[in-house]
């Protein structure tokens, strides 16, 4: 493992009257940005932090290059570097009833360089996103602490099961099911055990609540930032064109793109045999019999979306597993082009089926609604102004950060008082 540390920018001071600003870290291995749902996720925690406090950011870095957090002058950063661990040694974590991906490579010297960086001092506030560096720093940084979750693991795990097996038939799918299940119990276990030791745990939806079932659990809804660009300003090509915009190395993603191409593309081909469907995303993993189907585009990796959505007739959302709630859906909304999803994709963010988007669960129904989305131009500009109009009263990224925001001086302020706050 190789490790060492990187400061820079120190941090706008922020006040509450008289009283000095709350001290506040943020402990992530994701840094902020908008090329997937974690990262806007960090980026929106961020915003809402350093309006509550005088924040810190602390990046538990364990990516393949090397990455580092944007310049900002809005708080300070640091930078652990650390490893994951060899594949073949995370099965040993079911020895130690964990999960399998919850270590570091060298656990012991990452928490030192940790106790290194930031010396010795209380923090009114840690928010650790996400549990695998809640472990991490667990007795290293003192404070009152929130960890968000984000997605609860053993139902993401249990939907990926469920989807798997539809996709790629219950017996190829048997030892890798096996494992799930194993991991779903240990996630379970160490999701309730986490809520019990924190003062406030984070998910990403009210039935996520409801499924982990613990006090001091709070919903923080995922929002979507405003696109930069005019949305209304889209000049859509003639061509029949559907989108799907998520890398290939999710799992999720690839179920739903081979679910997709499978059983749903096949049937919208007898009726409109000019559609063309373009994946934009990280296409590592899928399969080259998809690769090679006609009409069918993998991009790979792209520095901006914008192009694609402007010339999508329509987006599609064909997922029936994962975690928390799917930011695809809310970035078509964004981006003003119309959307056909599945149940599950759109689950959590309080959409109305016919109004602001389509939904359709198997494969005739799919197919069925993105005939009827790609041959009625009127239909669409009514999804698409409707879709954008629930986007801007309530599923913006500054809502999240807002309720952030509160969180983070209620729990904070709390301690600082010294009061309770479990």
């Amino acid at each position: 493992m190789s490790k060492g540390t990187s400061t820079n920018n120190p941090g706008l001071p922020h006040s509450f009257g008289s009283a000095a600003p709350l001290r506040i870290l943020l402990v992530t291995e994701r840094t902020p940005g908008f090329d997937n749902g974690s990262a806007i996720r960090v980026d929106s925690v961020i915003e809402g932090l350093r309006s509550a406090g005088d924040l810190t950011v602390l990046l538990v870095d364990n990516s393949r290059s090397g990455a580092h957090l944007p310049l900002d002058p809005g708080y300070r950063t640091h930078r652990v570097r650390t490893q994951s661990p060899p594949r073949w040694t995370r099965a040993t974590r079911i020895l130690h009833l964990m999960p399998a991906n919850v270590s570091y490579r060298s656990r012991l010297d990452v928490r030192d360089a940790i106790g290194q960086t930031l010396g010795r001092r209380d923090w009114d506030l840690v928010w650790c996103n996400r549990a695998r560096v809640h472990l991490l720093t667990d007795g290293v940084i003192s404070g009152p602490r929130i960890v968000d979750l984000d997605d609860l693991n053993d139902r993401l795990l249990q939907s990926e099961i469920v989807d798997r097996k539809r996709v790629n038939g219950a017996v190829r799918t048997l030892p890798r099911s096996l494992r799930d299940w194993l991991d779903i119990r240990l996630w379970r276990r160490l999701q309730q055990r986490i809520a019990a030791s924190v003062e406030r745990v984070v998910v990403c939806s009210a039935d996520d609540c409801r499924h982990l079932a613990a006090p001091n659990c709070v919903a923080v809804p995922n929002g979507y930032p405003e696109p930069p660009e005019a949305v209304h300003a889209y000049d859509r090509r003639p061509c029949r064109q559907i989108l799907f915009v998520g890398a290939m190395t999710y799992e999720p993603n690839r179920l739903g793109v081979e679910w997709f191409v499978n059983a749903v593309l096949p049937t919208i081909r007898s009726t409109i045999p000019d559609v063309e469907f373009t994946v934009v995303g990280d296409h590592e993993g899928i399969s080259l019999t998809h690769a090679r189907t006609r009409g069918v585009t993998f991009t790979g990796v792209v520095s901006d979306v914008t192009d694609y959505y402007s010339s999508a007739t329509i987006a599609v959302a064909p997922l029936h597993s994962g975690g928390g709630t799917r930011l695809k859906v809310l970035e078509a909304l964004a981006r003003s082009v119309s959307l056909v999803a599945t149940p599950f994709a759109c689950q959590g963010h309080g959409l109305t089926a016919g109004k602001e988007l389509m939904v359709a669960d198997d494969a005739a129904e799919f197919a069925r609604a993105c005939c009827d989305l790609l041959s009625d131009g009127a239909l669409r500009t009514r999804l698409e102004a409707a879709g954008r109009q629930r986007f801007t009263s309530g599923l913006t990224s500054s809502l999240t950060s807002s309720t952030v925001c509160q969180l983070a001086v209620q729990v904070a302020s709390s301690h600082r008082a010294g009061g309770g706050t479990k």
